[in-house]
């Protein structure tokens, strides 16, 4: 099977079990990424820290 990267989806398709984890991901850091490795893909983000 091909490994697709995530891309955030602004557009609801109707499917309220799907679709919005990275809009969620998106709204609660001040950025995010992804990686591919062999194994699969990795996401990581950067958490908004107030009073900095």
């Amino acid at each position: 099977m091909t490994q697709v990267l995530p891309i955030l989806r602004t557009e609801f398709t109707g499917d309220p079990l799907r679709g919005r984890g990275l809009l969620i991901v998106d709204r609660l850091t001040a950025r995010w990424g992804t990686e591919m490795y062999a194994w699969g893909k990795q996401m990581w983000g950067e958490l908004w820290v107030e009073g900095r």
